[in-house]
């Protein structure tokens, strides 16, 4: 069985979803077919790099928070 692979989108929705904390890990889970680990780790992932957002100008930015996935 292979892994599946998300987009970058889709794995910030989520994470961003989950800090929110409108709705549980379980629902987060079960509403976009994600195990609530990977949730978790995304939503990691999102707070240790969301100061890159604001480290450069705006493409450079963003080119080093894409380039650290």
């Amino acid at each position: 069985m292979q892994r599946k692979h998300y987009n970058a989108e889709f794995k910030a929705k989520v994470a961003l979803e989950s800090l929110r904390e409108d709705r549980t890990l379980a629902e987060l889970s079960s509403a976009y077919g994600v195990h609530s680990a990977m949730i978790n780790r995304w939503r990691k992932q999102l707070l240790e790099r969301a100061h890159l957002t604001f480290s450069c100008s705006a493409s450079d930015g963003i080119g080093i928070f894409l380039r650290t996935r």
